[in-house]
């Protein structure tokens, strides 16, 4: 295990003489609705409202449990909006069933249409700059982000496949890719 200090900071490597080498940890956050979690999102908010476990039954994408694995690092966070507490405790269920590696401490839920980026930044004082990502299908996420300083990964699916090209930013196709970020 790598050992990091309470800044953030991880000593990657340790030369003959004793010098270290410094690095700052990466902080990587992970929007579910249509990043993790196969949703569609017509008629979602209605379901929300009216279909306890709707979000909790939704299936995962392909290689989920590679973010799992990821998880055990500890630099895995997850934010994710909802509209309301139903949905709130159908989210911590999925959680709990694909994502078990993933600390308490490091789940986020806000309502819709809250800025991602400076909830992060009140709950976890965070620093947005090059060693802090955003993985989300969702442009306007991904632009509040990088206003913050951090960088945004557009996560493509066949729901968000940019093809309006409004994304000019990093893209991720596979959660596979995820292991370059982390």
């Amino acid at each position: 295990m790598t050992p990091k200090t309470d800044s953030g900071i991880i000593i990657i490597e340790i030369n003959k003489e004793g010098e270290k080498k410094m690095e700052k940890m990466k902080k990587v956050f992970l929007d579910l609705d249509g990043t993790l979690v196969r949703f569609n999102v017509e008629r979602a908010l209605e379901r929300f409202d009216n279909e306890k476990g709707f979000f909790a039954n939704l299936l995962a994408f392909d290689n989920i449990e590679i973010v799992n694995k990821l998880a055990t690092k500890g630099n895995l966070f997850i934010i994710s909006a909802s509209p309301n507490e139903q949905a709130d405790k159908d989210k911590m269920e999925w959680i709990k069933k694909y994502l078990p590696n993933i600390c308490l401490d490091n789940i986020t839920i806000c309502r819709i249409g809250e800025n991602k980026a400076k909830i992060i930044q009140e709950k976890y004082a965070v620093t947005f700059d090059a060693s802090c990502f955003l993985l989300d299908d969702y442009t306007k996420n991904l632009w509040e982000w990088e206003q913050m300083g951090g960088i945004g990964i557009k996560r493509l699916t066949v729901d968000a496949d940019n093809s309006t090209n409004k994304w000019k930013g990093l893209t991720l196709s596979s959660l596979e890719e995820l292991i370059n970020f982390c």
